[in-house]
């Protein structure tokens, strides 16, 4: 039988533990009697126990402060890692205030038909991104060119009518020359008195000599003719020819209007000829396709709208502010845009319109800022925010965004000194354009990991800096 006295020094009562034994060994009271254990025997339990206690907490202790340890110099078989650092710089940054505005295009064109006809063919879709001069669609201009062959054959008819119109005043003019050389009275067929007729010769008494007169003179002899005085009759002087008419001169009303008739029809044929070219629909600007109204068959009428392109690269961003922010505002500043659908993306813009007054309804002024957008992520009617700097700087700890490591709600950064990078966790601030503000974990000229950090599992990684 062993004996259970050491229990009494854990503070049992000795009857209790007496009648335990006695239930569990099946022994009546009065045949189990209670010994003792000697006093040294609980002392050697005791001073077990204590030394358990102590050894166990010098094990946690050295385990702990192993954990912790820095690494120092790489061991053979102790894996390098390449990567490359940056070293945090302190920054100055704007406070700036931040308006929420909605994301429009930067241009928009409304593509409308300048013919009437039927549509052959149409080359867009909704959605597609053309280019300036890209083809749209192609409306057949069969009316129109039925209308250009009547407008030619009505200028060459008007030209002909001008040109015919020379030569039969021109002979007007040559019989009136024709008549001023002829004798007078031949225009009736009638000779004049005492002329015979031409080619018959004169017959009858010669003409007498006009008598004496009064004062006693005699009559003046007639002149001799020209058979007399030895010379020959000279032979009429042939009319002239078209050729040699001086060119006639048109009365200038008459000039006038058939400058301003011709000019009309040329100018009908120009502009005919202008709405056939514009039958082909080509792209005014590059954009995307945002409406199209028709297809192939359709009929169409001047003036109206067969396709809407808008301009998304870059988009704007429209916003309104107080007076008192519109006037604090300078064109050369470049605010940062905060796109609510891509909260990870902070793009920086440039302030391309401020409005010369305000809007009627919310007594704002219009602030415009362009932003890249070459992927299309960004479309008309999306929200973001626009953080306008118009307050004073502050500097700040700023790290790159590629250095920050996200996990579980936290954020991480690999700081590296010597060889050993360590992973340290910090709070950030106000997001920029690729950088975080630092708001506690790093100070100015920490060298962080930029590039490999997936490399790095553990919190302290043996690394070799490949840039800086």
């Amino acid at each position: 039988m062993k004996n259970f006295g050491f229990l009494v020094d854990f503070g049992l009562p000795p009857t209790i533990i007496e009648a335990d034994l006695r239930d569990g060994l099946g022994l009546k009271a009065h045949k189990m009697p209670l010994t003792k254990i000697p006093n040294n025997s609980s002392h050697i339990i005791r001073r077990f126990l204590w030394a358990v206690v102590v050894f166990s907490c010098l094990a946690i202790a050295v385990t702990g402060c192993k954990g912790k340890s820095r690494k120092k110099n790489p061991q053979p078989g102790d894996k390098i890692y390449p990567v490359a650092v940056f070293k945090v710089p302190l920054e100055e940054i704007s406070q700036s205030l931040e308006v929420k505005g909605t994301f429009v295009p930067s241009d928009k064109l409304d593509v409308k038909s300048e013919t009437e006809g039927k549509i052959a063919s149409v080359a867009v879709t909704e959605g597609q991104t053309v280019n300036v001069g890209d083809p749209l669609a192609t409306v057949n201009p069969e009316v129109l060119t039925l209308l250009l062959e009547k407008q030619r054959a009505d200028l060459r008819e008007a030209e002909s009518h001008v040109e015919e119109n020379l030569p039969v005043r021109a002979m007007g003019a040559m019989r009136n020359f024709a008549a001023l050389r002829r004798p007078r009275g031949l225009e009736t067929g009638v000779p004049p008195t005492g002329v015979p007729p031409m080619g018959v010769p004169p017959t009858g008494p010669a003409v007498e000599a006009p008598a004496p007169t009064e004062e006693g003179g005699e009559a003046p002899e007639a002149p001799p003719s020209l058979e007399e005085a030895g010379e020959e009759t000279p032979e009429p002087a042939p009319p002239p020819t078209t050729a040699e008419l001086p060119p006639l001169e048109k009365p200038e009303p008459v000039r006038q209007a058939e400058d301003v008739t011709l000019d009309r029809l040329r100018a009908e044929i120009a502009l005919t000829e202008k709405k056939i070219e514009a039958a082909n629909l080509t792209a005014g600007i590059a954009g995307t396709i945002a409406k199209k109204n028709v297809a192939e068959g359709s009929v169409v009428t001047p003036g109206e709208i067969l396709f809407q392109i808008v301009r998304l690269d870059p988009i704007w961003i429209s916003v309104f502010v107080p007076p008192e922010t519109a006037a604090a505002l300078k064109p050369e500043e470049k605010p940062d845009v905060l796109p609510d659908d891509l909260p990870d993306m902070v793009l920086s813009g440039d302030i391309v319109f401020v409005s010369p007054e305000p809007d009627p309804q919310n007594k704002a002024y219009e602030i415009r800022v362009a932003v890249p957008n070459t992927q299309l992520k960004l479309k008309g009617g999306m929200g973001g925010r626009v953080l306008l700097p118009v307050t004073e700087l502050r500097k700040v700890v700023t790290v790159p965004e590629e250095a920050v490591i996200s996990k579980g709600g936290n954020r991480y950064v690999y700081v590296v000194e010597d060889q050993v990078a360590e992973k340290r966790e910090v709070s950030l601030g106000k997001k920029l354009v690729g950088k975080f503000e630092v708001k506690r974990g790093l100070k100015e000229g920490d060298a962080v990991v930029t590039r490999g950090q997936q490399d790095l599992k553990e919190d302290q990684e043996f690394v070799k800096v490949e840039s800086l």
